[in-house]
Parts: C-alpha cells; structure tokens; sequence
C-alpha cells in the first residue's frame, strides 16, 4: 500500500497488462514468430547445419554417432550377406545411415577402395567411424567374416543406444 512496484515484479505486471489488453496483438505476434521459426527448421540451410554440427554436439553428439554407425552398419552387413559387392553394399548403405555428414565420408571411403584401400583403412580415415567399427572390420576383411562382424558391431552399438536412451528416459 503506496509502495512502488520496481525491477522484475513491474516487468511482470506490464507484461501482464499487456498480454490481457493486447490479446490479438500477442497471438499474430506469437503466431509469425512460430511460423519463422518452423519455416527455418525446414529450410535447406537449418538442414546443413544440423547435419554438420548432430554428430560433434556435445552429449547429442556421441548418442547420434553411435546410432547412425548402428544403421550403417546394420544395412552394409545386410547387403553383404545378400551377394551384393561391398563398394554397392557400402553406396546403399551411407545414404540410409540418417546422416549427410557419415554419407559423405562413405562415399569418400568409396573411392578411396576403388583406388585399392581396404575398407577399414577407408572407413577409418574419415575420422567418424569409432575404433572399435574399424578395428572389426579390418579383422572382418582378413578372415572373411565381415558381413557377420558388422552385425555384431551393429548389435553392439543398438544396444548402446536403447540403454542410454533408457537411462535419459528415466532421468526425466
């Protein structure tokens, strides 16, 4: 009584006043900004820069590599153990991994096979495959095992994936 509002409860109290007198206003307003917003979310250039940034975001970052490796390799194992070459296998493959970034380094691998680097080698030097995928590759490519290797890391990496998302299921 007689003392004067101040700071963050006038704020408050204005933005109140505000949103009861101005009611129309703040709907067209809230509603352009979630158009902007969505119509950037589906732009070609929000699409770029999630795909290149998804697999180096911190804690995102590691949980996204593992589940598009999974896939990866999930799909190449596949592919191999139905007769299709591993240069086919491996172009098959990348696109449907779930990310631009992983695809793009396959088809570097790709080529770098053609010029007659194993597919370990090949996969490793793109620097997004985890040591343990090209550690079982490489020792896939030597006794001919590689098709069941790659469900084995494909298994690994799922399992992963479905614990942690576990966990961050519980935590919330």
């Amino acid at each position: 009584s007689g003392t004067e509002v101040t700071g963050i409860s006038k704020f408050i109290f204005d933005v109140s006043d505000s949103l009861r007198e101005e009611t129309l206003t703040w709907v067209i307003v809230a509603a352009l900004i979630g158009g902007v917003v969505f119509a950037f979310i589906k732009s070609p250039i929000a699409h770029k820069i999630w795909e290149e940034n998804k697999l180096s975001m911190p804690m995102l970052g590691d949980f996204m590599t593992k589940m598009v490796v999974a896939r990866f390799c999930r799909t190449f194992a596949t592919l191999l153990a139905g007769g299709v070459t591993a240069v086919e296998a491996m172009k098959s493959a990348g696109p449907t991994a779930g990310s631009d970034k992983l695809a793009k380094a396959v088809e570097q691998a790709i080529s770098d096979i053609e010029e007659g680097s194993p597919i370990s080698n090949a996969l490793e030097k793109s620097g997004l495959f985890p040591p343990m995928v090209t550690g079982m590759v490489a020792i896939g490519e030597e006794s001919g095992a590689l098709p069941e290797l790659l469900d084995k890391v494909a298994e690994f990496f799922e399992e992963d994936v479905e614990n942690t998302s576990r966990n961050l299921r519980a935590m919330i």
